[in-house]
């Protein structure tokens, strides 16, 4: 099992991958990890240093992994969907940045993009949490 994680560059102790290490870990997978540089300005030198600190948590964890980077400019939605289809990717795991709301769920369109357009399965993080094993609980008072 192949399991795809889109990372901000400046949030690699993100709950997706936490949880995507944990996964490929108790599934014997893999990890693809997209580490996305798009939104703010890196040096080379910057940029190095964050992907062998990512490197090194998943070397760590002793999994088997691949980081591909998205620079300003990429569409991480594209990337992530050539990627899919090229490799036969079995799961992508994102973290639900937005707010839940009573029974309502939030979705950005980033999010909305890779539901739609990605061909595999998705899994959602709720916010604040890492545990996509449960699933999301509201009430109905």
């Amino acid at each position: 099992m192949t399991l795809l994680i889109p990372v901000l560059a400046s949030n690699i102790e993100s709950d997706a991958l936490a949880s995507g290490i944990t996964f490929a870990q108790e599934h014997e997978g893999s990890l693809q990890v997209f580490l996305d540089f798009s939104n703010a300005d890196y040096t080379q030198d910057s940029m190095n240093n964050t992907i062998d600190a990512i490197s090194e948590k998943l070397d760590v964890a002793d999994i088997q992994y691949r980081v591909e980077t998205v620079l300003r400019g990429d569409d991480m939605v594209e990337k992530l969907t050539g990627a899919a289809r090229a490799n036969s990717n079995d799961v992508v795991i994102v973290g639900l940045q937005s707010k839940i709301s009573q029974e309502k769920v939030h979705l950005g369109s980033q999010i909305q993009r890779i539901l739609l357009e990605v061909p595999c399965a998705v899994f959602i993080l709720r916010p604040d949490t890492g545990d996509f094993f449960e699933p999301l609980q509201t009430s109905r008072e």
